[in-house]
């Protein structure tokens, strides 16, 4: 037998869900936005604590690129 669905949950995953759509609309939409859906999915990972350097490392390298 298998457990419940566990409902009470439905509200936090549409908005992680409508977060990325705004994120990735926002992304699309303006160039210079720097906030990228991929990050917010990332930064409760256990590889986001491990990896924040070169996460650090690489922003600043394309901001110098394209600045």
């Amino acid at each position: 037998m298998s457990p419940a669905p566990n409902l009470h949950v439905l509200p936090w995953i549409g908005t992680g869900l409508a977060v990325a759509l705004g994120l990735t609309l926002a992304r699309e939409r303006w160039i210079w936005f720097p906030f990228h859906a991929m990050g917010f999915a990332m930064a409760n990972t256990y590889t986001a604590g491990n990896f924040w350097f070169p996460y650090l490392m690489a922003f600043i390298v394309k901001a110098f690129v394209l600045r």
